[in-house]
């Protein structure tokens, strides 16, 4: 699990996220040797390798044999968190990377990835969660984290004194608020008004879902998880292919970073 995890961290890749809502039940396996179809189940990756860098793999089985046991699975979607280099309005974490199979994409699992990411940042690590601040991200992304400031129910973080922005250049006084604006580029607006209006800042707050509908289907998808682990045999094995199978669906959907390990901006 060490050298899987610290895989993870040496991507450092950047995000974008999907439009569309989530509006599709994962399809059906592709072969199954009995009449039910197998449900999908959340794989949460915890932290390893000496680093926190966590992740959310979102998979399901496609082949069965007689005796139910699982032969074969794919990953449906998959996104990595990892805590910010610099405070950043402590906790938070950002998104370092996500990707969604070809097959799925178009589909709403992109936001449900991401939904399942903010409660599992807001709810069980009681953090905020904020854009890829350790390298950049594009435009699109952009767009998509402003959308999160119109949207119902989602809060920025505060400091303890009440800070609720990211410090690039230690104006405030307040040592939490201090942030790392990362491989954002610099740009005639940031010269005169800020590194915050560097080209590749998606956001520069920290953010909870207050209210969010993500936390059922979470515990769903968690608790079968669990349960297919409970008949496996080495389950710490099986949960090592599907972090190599989360990357071959990263590789696949985008090829030309294969091996690259410079940030990358999802399309």
């Amino acid at each position: 699990m060490k050298l899987i995890m610290e895989g993870w961290r040496s991507w450092g890749v950047t995000q974008k996220l999907a439009g569309d809502k989530y509006k599709h039940e994962p399809r059906e396996p592709k072969k199954l040797q009995h009449d039910h179809a197998m449900s999908p189940a959340l794989f949460v990756v915890p932290p390893g390798g000496g680093i926190d860098m966590r992740g959310l793999v979102l998979w399901q089985p496609t082949v069965i044999d007689e005796n139910n046991d699982i032969v074969d699975v794919e990953v449906v979607a998959m996104i990595s968190l990892s805590k910010t280099d610099e405070p950043c309005i402590p906790l938070t974490f950002q998104v370092s990377y996500s990707a969604v199979d070809k097959r799925f994409q178009k589909k709403g699992y992109g936001s449900l990835i991401y939904g399942l990411a903010f409660h599992y940042v807001n709810s069980v690590l009681k953090g905020g969660l904020t854009s890829d601040h350790s390298h950049s991200t594009t435009a699109k992304a952009t767009k998509m984290w402003n959308k999160f400031a119109d949207t119902k129910g989602m809060v920025k973080k505060k400091t303890a004194v009440g800070n609720d922005e990211f410090d690039y250049n230690e104006k405030t006084a307040d040592p939490d608020d201090d942030c790392d604006f990362g491989t954002a580029k610099r740009t005639f607006a940031s010269s005169i008004l800020g590194d915050k209006y560097r080209s590749g800042m998606a956001t520069d707050n920290s953010w909870i879902m207050t209210g969010n509908n993500f936390s059922g289907i979470y515990e769903k998808l968690k608790t079968q998880h669990e349960k297919y682990l409970k008949s496996m045999e080495d389950s710490e094995i099986f949960e090592d292919d599907l972090i190599l199978k989360a990357i071959d669906v990263f590789q696949d959907a985008y090829p030309s970073l294969e091996g690259a390990t410079s940030a990358k901006k999802l399309e």
